[in-house]
């Protein structure tokens, strides 16, 4: 018998006295009055994975036993995925060079790593392994980052963690001394070509008739024609000796010298300065005046001049006319036609002596 056990008897037909047990698929229990007796051996079973029943043998001990409990499953494991750094070959490089990129990158519980998604912060992005590499073409600032794409359960997802590295891409310097510290397409990385002009008019234009006693405005431009600003330019003029100073807008009179200092002349930029003057008295001929500036940013004297000139109207003689006839017949008579033409000699020259 199993496990050690007698049959108490069997019964092979239904009816005798059977009760089915509860909860089970084909379990059912018997009177032993309604078994026949014949030793036969029986087969203790467990229902339905749980033990439900025993026979009892003839003697009345019972069959026990105990069930087998099921061994449970072991828990499915937890994903975990996580994208933990992203460094960068070189951080500082020149334009045209290239980075090897590289992912920390980590998945377990069942979770895979699918691929990198790179963002290289220039406009361009790559879709690529662990490492990657990249070309620069343009100088400034970028921010790589990646995103980890990660298979759970059938599903692509992003790992979590903040991948990103900055790379600086340096510009070319400038190669001419003392101006190292521009970039070689910036606007200053020039060799310094200082250069000045000046210019004079008299009245609007570069000669003049004036009045005696009248004034007159001298008009002096002094631009930068240079790429570099000029310092303390000196501008200095000085009147022929015929002509007064009268006053200037800007600058100092010494007699028959007018000078002023411009600090600081910017590229492109011109400053105007205007002068009055005068003439006290007829003087024949022209009289040229002369304009210079000088600035220590340009080697050499004077560099830069201009002129301008003026002359004097000659005042107009007046004109002595005698009368052919008339009252004054008389007077010629009485004078003596010598003595009025000797008067008005003197006369005229008396006048020219006053001009002059």
């Amino acid at each position: 018998a199993h496990l050690g056990a007698r049959t108490a008897g069997h019964n092979w037909g239904e009816g005798h006295d059977q009760v089915k047990i509860p909860n089970t698929s084909d379990a059912y229990s018997y009177k032993t009055s309604a078994l026949v007796r014949d030793e036969r051996s029986v087969l203790v079973s467990i229902v339905d994975g749980k033990y439900q029943f025993a026979f009892m043998t003839e003697c009345g001990n019972p069959i026990t036993g105990k069930p087998v409990e099921p061994e449970e499953p072991e828990p499915k494991p937890e994903a975990v995925y996580k994208c933990n750094a992203l460094t960068a070959s070189a951080t500082k490089i020149d334009a045209g060079d290239s980075v090897t990129f590289t992912t920390n990158a980590s998945a377990s519980g069942g979770a895979t790593i699918k691929n990198y998604v790179y963002t290289f912060g220039d406009g361009k992005t790559a879709t690529g392994g662990e490492t990657i590499t990249h070309t620069y073409e343009k100088t400034g600032s970028f921010t790589a980052k990646v995103s980890v794409k990660v298979m759970v359960d059938g599903k692509e997802v992003t790992a979590p963690g903040d991948c990103v590295v900055t790379v600086v891409v340096e510009p070319e310097m400038c190669p001419i001394p003392g101006k190292e510290q521009y970039p070689v397409d910036d606007e200053r990385c020039k060799e310094d070509k200082p250069a000045i002009s000046i210019s004079k008019k008299v009245n609007g234009t570069e000669h003049a008739s004036v009045a005696v006693g009248d004034t007159f405005t001298y008009e002096i431009v002094v631009t930068n024609n240079g790429n570099t600003t000029l310092k303390d330019a000196v501008v200095s003029d000085t009147a022929p000796s015929q002509v007064t100073l009268v006053s200037a807008d800007q600058g100092t009179i010494n007699g028959s010298v007018w000078t002023t200092t411009i600090d600081e002349l910017e590229p492109g930029k011109s400053v105007i300065f205007k002068i009055t003057a005068r003439y006290d008295k007829y003087v024949e001929g022209a009289h040229v005046n002369n304009v210079c500036v000088d600035t220590p940013s340009i080697d050499g004297k004077d560099d830069a001049c201009d002129d301008a000139s003026t002359e004097t109207v000659k005042p107009e003689e007046p004109v002595v006319e005698l009368p052919e006839t008339g009252i004054l017949d008389g007077v010629a008579s009485a004078v003596g036609l010598g003595g009025i033409l000797i008067s008005s000699y003197a006369y005229v020259n008396s006048r020219r002596r006053m001009m002059s």
